[in-house]
Parts: structure tokens; C-alpha cells; sequence
């Protein structure tokens, strides 16, 4: 019974193995089963097309230690951990579908982790060393639960069986938009609200009247740039806010079913569509170095009145690499299809009359479509 104690890998292993047939050879070297963990990435996604999950072999510093992308994988995080991960972002006041950067994800994890998620000292300790391999890791399970998280917590009781939800109000996004008027050299700063939920009729924020103007998106909303901003409509039940980072990104609208000459907030850069870029003044210099890499005409900074105090705005176009240090201006190379909305009732299989929308992020224009 020694041999299977609660520290010892290989004799229960060897047992499984045997028992199922898989091999007769006993092993007592992680080298020896190396090969599962690229044989159960191909089971996932060549035998069962992802039916049982997403398994993704990566290799963290050491050649032996091997992570699956799976979120149990190694307990980093125990199962408790991850289901009360949406307390972080509750307790943070940030809402679903914002754009948060790395380095806020980062901090969020750092202030509240340990306690409204119950992380370890360890964990928080992994995420503030920017050498060790398992922060990424660490940030990018938190990332993966606040695409899913839909702006509200549930409290369980001692037992953990009754369920709570701790908040009855729906979250929308305020994505910064702006124009440029060229006849004046004026800066125009404006809102758009986003939700995936269908606006409530004689939607109020701020005492503003909210109009739907398809997609998720509301028509544009008067207000000045303000990083703090937080709204609510108290009859029905809706908040909005803004999120506070450093460096804000904008694509054309036209993107996302909105006018083409507004420009809106967004969370990738494009190799090849023109993008505008809004920093503060402490991460200017480094801005301006990376755009000393572009192409002559490429990179130029605007001087246009009405740019927010303490901010610098600049337009570029087909970055030649990515930022050194700044994740939401990393140029991505390898294309991946997502797929948003829809009604899906099944792996792979949508309705019909409501199928969803498929964006390809990493594609630079040049690639044939079928």
C-alpha cells in the first residue's frame, strides 16, 4: 500500500497503464511517458474536434515539466479558485466585454486575488515575476474566465449548495469613440454603449437618453473622455463604465456596423487597416520609439485640439513588429477564427436562422477567402 501513497506518480500509473491494456512496460521516468502528453492534444483535437475539451501541450522553462491548457490542469488553481475568480472583477468595479490589457489583469490578480478568490500567496507571488513561465499561464486563466463572466457573482453557504446571485443588474461596456474634424483640427470625443442584451426601452445613464443602434451598440453618446465613468439607470437595472488604461487603441467603425468615419475603441491592432492610438504622457516616449520603427508616413502623431489633457493620439498603419512591452499593441501572425453569438446546441452546431458571427483575428488581407 506504500507504493501508492498520496506523493507517489509512478505505481499508480503503471497500474492504470497495465490494467487498460496500454502498455505492459513498467516506467519510472517522466521521459518514458512524454509522448502522452502530444498524443492526448491530437485526441482532442484530431479524434474528438475539441468535443472533450481543448488540450494544448506547452513547455514551461524546463523540457520535463509539461502543462495541458486545461483548467483543472496540475491544480495552479484549485476548482475553488476558478469558481470564485468573478469575485475579482466584481470587486474591482469592471464590467464585462471591457478591454483589459495583461498588465490590469495583473493588478486586479494582485490586489484582489487572495482575497476574493482565495488565491495563494504563491500564485500572486508567480504573477508579479515577470520571468517566471506560469504567470502567463496563471493571467491567462483569469482572462479566459472574464470572457465568460456576464457581470454578476454567486454567493454559496457553508455547505456550498444554495446558490445566491449577488447582483440583479445588467453590465454594459462605454467604449471610447471619437472623429476628427479636419477643417477645424478638432478632436471629437463620444461613447458608444455595448451590451450583448437587448436595450430596455427609455434606457437612462446619467440622466442621458440611450438609443439602440444595432448590433449590441447604441448610437452615439455625447460625453467627454473620462476614465472613471460610471453610469446607471436605476429603473431598469443597467450600469455602465469605462475601463482606465494607459494606452487606447481605435479602429474605424464600419468594423462593427457603425459609422466608418467614428473611430472606436478596440483591443487588437491591425497589420494593415489604418488604427489611431491614444497613450498617456507617461508611456509616450516608449510609443514614439516603437513608431520610429515604422515605415516613413506609417506613424504620426496628431496635434489636434480638444485631445484629452495628459493624453498624446497618434495614427499608424502596417506595424512592423510589436511593442517590446505593451501586450495590446502585439502584432498577432498566427490567425485564429472566433466565433460570437449565435444559438448553439451542440459542439460545432449552430441554428440555422441565428448562426454567429466569425471574425479571423491575424489576417492581413492577403489570403484568399472561400
Amino acid at each position: 500500500m506504500n507504493e501508492f501513497r498520496a506523493n507517489s506518480f509512478f505505481p499508480p500509473l503503471n497500474d492504470f497503464l497495465q490494467k487498460n491494456g496500454i502498455t505492459s512496460t513498467r516506467t519510472g521516468t517522466i521521459q518514458d511517458v512524454d509522448w502522452v502528453w502530444s498524443n492526448l492534444e491530437k485526441w482532442s483535437k484530431e479524434y474528438y474536434k475539441t468535443d472533450y475539451g481543448y488540450f494544448n501541450e506547452r513547455r514551461l522553462g524546463n523540457h520535463n515539466w509539461v502543462y495541458v491548457n486545461k483548467a483543472f490542469s496540475q491544480c495552479l488553481l484549485t476548482p475553488r479558485n476558478i469558481r470564485d475568480i468573478p469575485n475579482i472583477f466584481w470587486k474591482a468595479d469592471i464590467a464585462p466585454n471591457s478591454i483589459i490589457p495583461e498588465k490590469q489583469f495583473q493588478r486586479i490578480i494582485t490586489l484582489y486575488g487572495v482575497t476574493q478568490a482565495g488565491f495563494s500567496t504563491i500564485i500572486i507571488s508567480i504573477v508579479a515575476d515577470e520571468e517566471n513561465p506560469l504567470r502567463k499561464v496563471i493571467i491567462d486563466i483569469v482572462r479566459r474566465e472574464y470572457s465568460n463572466w456576464k457581470g454578476y457573482v454567486i454567493e454559496y453557504d457553508e455547505d456550498e449548495k444554495v446558490l445566491t446571485p449577488k447582483s440583479g443588474w445588467v453590465y454594459a461596456t462605454l467604449l471610447s469613440a471619437f472623429n476628427l474634424n479636419k477643417e477645424d483640427e478638432s478632436f471629437n470625443h463620444f461613447y458608444y454603449l455595448f451590451s450583448p442584451y437587448d436595450f430596455p426601452d427609455e434606457l437612462h445613464l446619467g440622466g442621458i437618453e440611450i438609443l439602440n443602434s444595432g448590433n449590441g451598440y447604441s448610437k452615439p453618446i455625447s460625453i467627454e473622455f473620462d476614465q472613471s465613468l460610471s453610469l446607471q439607470d436605476e429603473q431598469n437595472k443597467w450600469r455602465a463604465s469605462t475601463t482606465q488604461n494607459e494606452i487606447v487603441i481605435y479602429t474605424s467603425g464600419s468594423y462593427f456596423g457603425l459609422q466608418a468615419d467614428n473611430l472606436i475603441e478596440t483591443d487588437k491592432i491591425s497589420r494593415q487597416s489604418q488604427m489611431y492610438l491614444l497613450c498617456t504622457d507617461l508611456k509616450k516616449q516608449s510609443i514614439v520609439d516603437w513608431g520610429a520603427t515604422f515605415q516613413k508616413g506609417d506613424f504620426t502623431a496628431i496635434d489636434y485640439d480638444k485631445v484629452p489633457t495628459g493624453f498624446n493620439l497618434f495614427k499608424f498603419r502596417n506595424p512592423p513588429c510589436s511593442h517590446p512591452s505593451e501586450d495590446i499593441l502585439k502584432v498577432t501572425t498566427r490567425k485564429k477564427l472566433e466565433f460570437r453569438g449565435g444559438i448553439k446546441f451542440e459542439n460545432r452546431s449552430y441554428l440555422k436562422n441565428l448562426l454567429p458571427k466569425i471574425f479571423v483575428d491575424g489576417a492581413d488581407g492577403r489570403k484568399t477567402s472561400f
